[in-house]
């Protein structure tokens, strides 16, 4: 809530992070803190969705996540969940080092670059 006004309402706030919630989801662990699992890779997976949400909190006009994941597994949820997010009006630009070809097919439109320069553009089935 740190990253909304304090011209915003309490209610209001409380609205805007159950509706992200139910965005990233899952609903059931919204009240845990990150550190309260006991397995690593949950608890580097819900850190990665608290941080994206901290940053979709303020609705930006584009949203740029670099590397922001650390596995397959939550990166095929993560592309799945910014797909959704930019078919509902969201720009979402993300930089991912050697997805994997499951994940890769799930990009919308693609531009590769190698060292900064432009390699390819279009859509990931092509």
């Amino acid at each position: 809530m740190v990253r909304l006004p304090t011209s915003v309402l309490n209610s209001a706030k409380l609205a805007a992070a159950e509706a992200l919630i139910a965005e990233l989801g899952p609903r059931r662990v919204r009240r845990h803190h990150c550190g309260q699992h006991v397995r690593a890779r949950r608890v580097r997976q819900r850190m990665e969705r608290v941080s994206i949400g901290h940053k979709l909190l303020v609705n930006p006009s584009l949203l740029v996540l670099d590397e922001p994941t650390s596995d397959s597994t939550a990166a095929s949820r993560l592309v799945s969940t910014l797909s959704v997010l930019s078919r509902k009006g969201r720009t979402v630009l993300l930089s991912m080092l050697r997805p994997s070809s499951r994940v890769y097919r799930k990009f919308d439109p693609v531009l590769l670059l190698a060292e900064g320069s432009h390699l390819a553009a279009g859509v990931s089935s092509d």
